[in-house]
């Protein structure tokens, strides 16, 4: 993904974390700019960049948006796969964009289809596009927030037991490795920049202050009004 427009816009967030979390922080930090980042609809890319990202993506194309929903349209048309036209317009045009129940999984299952793609392509729109995990039963609509929990829960063990050893091992890296191996086993996809979520935990974890720790920044965000 090197050089396409996905690794880039991955670059610029990851650059964005260390931009912040590499500045002297204080006690009283305000972490307000994080706020006003994770609020920004400017900042993360809203669901029809990231589709139309992906799509130029997985057929190396360079198609505008208009063109893409053209594209995706024939193909549907061509295969009689059951996807809305209607949806397809919205999706691109930035309209509406998928919820996490059944249906629009089903969607987003007929758009793979319509695309051909193989297995890790299809994780991938589910990850990067839809930023959800690959459910083929599609029973089990809390899926989405268990993930989320397995994520919370595993950034207040690895950096309180960090605190308590006193020793200071933890880092950035061993966080993320130990808590995609955890979300791999799980079924769930790893961790991915590009979801303010998992952002906001991987910004927490990159703070470089020995007096500041990651859940010192964690709970000065939370309580910022």
């Amino acid at each position: 993904m090197a050089g396409s427009v996905m690794g880039e816009y991955t670059q610029e967030l990851y650059d964005g974390i260390w931009d912040i979390a590499g500045r002297d922080y204080e006690q009283d930090y305000d972490s307000g700019e994080v706020l006003e980042k994770l609020n920004d609809p400017d900042f993360f890319r809203p669901f029809s960049e990231r589709l139309l990202a992906f799509y130029n993506e997985v057929l190396n194309s360079n198609y505008t948006a208009d063109e893409a929903r053209a594209d995706l349209s024939r193909r549907v048309k061509q295969g009689n796969i059951p996807l809305n036209r209607g949806n397809i317009t919205n999706w691109f045009s930035g309209n509406t964009e998928p919820k996490y129940g059944d249906n629009d999984r089903k969607n987003l299952f007929a758009v793979a289809f319509a695309l051909e793609l193989d297995a890790k392509q299809t994780e991938q729109l589910f990850h990067k596009v839809f930023l959800d995990k690959l459910t083929l039963s599609m029973k089990d609509p809390s899926s989405y927030v268990l993930r989320k929990d397995i994520i919370l829960l595993y950034f207040y063990d690895y950096w309180v037991n960090d605190y308590l050893g006193g020793q200071n091992v933890g880092d950035y890296d061993g966080f993320v490795e130990g808590l995609n191996d955890i979300l791999n086993v799980c079924g769930f996809s790893p961790l991915y920049i590009g979801n303010p979520y998992d952002w906001l935990f991987l910004y927490c974890s990159a703070c470089v202050d020995d007096n500041y720790t990651p859940l010192d920044r964690f709970r000065g965000i939370l309580t910022q009004d």
